[in-house]
């Protein structure tokens, strides 16, 4: 009786083994796919990180490598100001865009020196800082604070609408 007994269990737990082999498997084969994905987004940032280093300008990528380049933060940006005040931008050796005076005025304040900082990284800002820079760059009126998100958000559409047509 006590054979019969711990041969139903062992039975019952090389059925869950088999189970779980299975459910293992499947996610090993979904672990393979996704690591293929990441090391594709990976090779278009390196070649991107390549060519910056050349001085090659590079295509602009799809929408999902810029996501992922997002993400990792910009290893170049190069900021060509011209006596009009606009500037020719290129970011991590891609294509310069042009951008108006304003918006190039922006970008220098965003990615200048200064600011809060405890690293390595590039120092906060606030917006009324951000708004006096502006000022002190912009002919006419004043810019206050509360038009700063506006000046950001015409740049996120300016440079993700270049970026992603290949300008």
């Amino acid at each position: 009786m006590l054979k019969l007994a711990h041969s139903k269990e062992l039975s019952r737990c090389i059925r869950e083994l088999e189970q779980a082999n299975d459910v293992f498997w499947h996610a090993s084969e979904k672990l393979v796919e996704v690591r293929n994905r990441l090391l594709k987004i990976l090779e278009g940032l390196t070649s991107a990180s390549e060519a910056a280093s050349k001085g090659v300008p590079a295509r602009s990528p799809d929408l999902a490598v810029m996501r992922a380049e997002a993400e990792a933060g910009v290893a170049s940006l190069k900021i060509n100001r011209h006596a009009d005040g606009s500037a020719e931008v290129s970011v991590n050796g891609r294509r310069p865009i042009r951008l108006r005076p304003q918006l190039a005025a922006l970008l220098t304040v965003i990615a200048g020196a200064g600011g809060n900082v405890d690293d390595e990284l590039l120092g906060w800002k606030t917006m009324a800082e951000i708004a006096a820079a502006l000022s002190i760059n912009k002919r006419g009126r004043a810019v206050s604070p509360g038009d700063v998100p506006k000046i950001v958000f015409r740049l996120r559409e300016v440079s993700g609408a270049r970026a992603r047509i290949g300008s």
